[in-house]
């Protein structure tokens, strides 16, 4: 998936990397590029999340089919070089790398091998609302049977397991999330004013699934008692506006970054004691972060908001 909306070809430690796009994610990067604080700029950005709302509400998957199409187009053109594709591999997520995976494979009839992590038919935040989730849901749960049936083996991890004890197959296999592997050393890159403790979050902020309030409120409070303590906060999303306000009123506690990519946030973290985690609304969704830093070591802090997400660990 294209992180700036254009398809793009890189080498990475002797892998083949093909990026696809879709026109949702152009106009993700058109936003980016606007004016948010114009008249304008704050308009086009408003409309063009209207429409992509809508189009998410109307199709009958709940998936992003532009994205669906990037990626196939992206392995049909790796065929058409004339380059033998013994097998596909598609991850969730996103989920529509799964589905053109599936496509492919199925035309081809090439051994397709999915790997698991988020759910799909029974993840209501996926479709936004519950009344579109149970319109939708028939439709995910026969995609889902249809994939897996096509299948040669289905690697999944742990929050599949209820799905796979309802829906026993011969075709399944358990893994340890990908994720859970120690991280390389890295130069450490010095962080903003750095105190004594620092804690840093990094990743997606997200009103609806991943809301930053309790985390900025707990820090701000630590930071009014104990001035050597601060969160340095690495984001993007929708929510980002409230972390610009906490900065604004607690300075000394909370520093804020914008987004920065994985490499910049790797060496960041090597200049921090303690890792954040925030947990998603949906405790269908599983945040990698968990497998990654027990893997790597860090101390963690985690912002959760149900009992039952307590059971990942």
């Amino acid at each position: 998936e294209s992180p700036d909306g254009n398809e793009s070809f890189v080498e990475y430690e002797g892998q083949k990397i093909y990026r696809a796009t879709s026109k949702r994610l152009k106009d993700l990067q058109m936003r980016r590029e606007l004016n948010e604080h114009s008249l304008y700029g704050k308009g086009r950005i408003i409309l063009n999340k209207i429409y992509w709302a809508l189009v998410k509400l109307f199709t009958r998957s709940g998936m992003e089919e532009g994205l669906v199409k990037g990626f196939y187009k992206r392995l049909e053109d790796l065929r058409a070089s004339g380059l033998k594709i013994d097998c596909v591999v598609p991850c969730c997520m996103p989920v529509e790398g799964v589905k053109a995976g599936y496509l492919f494979c199925s035309k081809y009839n090439i051994p397709l091998f999915p790997l698991l992590y988020d759910r799909y038919s029974d993840n209501r935040d996926f479709f936004r609302f519950t009344w579109t989730h149970k319109l939708k849901r028939r439709y995910a749960e026969n995609y889902e049977k249809k994939m897996f049936d096509c299948s040669s083996m289905v690697y999944y991890i742990d929050n599949w397991k209820p799905y796979f004890e309802k829906y026993k197959r011969d075709n399944i296999l358990r893994v340890e999330h990908p994720l859970v592997v120690k991280k390389p050393e890295v130069e450490p890159l010095p962080l903003r004013e750095p105190t004594k403790i620092n804690a840093i979050y990094q990743g997606e902020i997200n009103h609806q699934m991943r809301p930053p309030q309790a985390m900025l409120t707990a820090f701000s409070k630590i930071g009014e008692k104990d001035h050597d303590v601060s969160l340095h906060i690495f984001a993007r999303g929708n929510g980002v506006e409230d972390v610009e306000r906490a900065q604004a009123a607690d300075p000394k506690a909370i520093r804020f970054y914008g987004k920065v990519g994985k490499t910049e946030a790797d060496r960041y973290y090597a200049s921090a004691n303690i890792q954040i985690i925030l947990a998603n609304r949906d405790k269908e969704i599983v945040s990698s972060k968990i497998f990654e830093s027990v893997a790597s070591g860090y101390p963690i802090v985690y912002f959760y908001f149900s009992e039952e997400e307590l059971s990942y660990g």
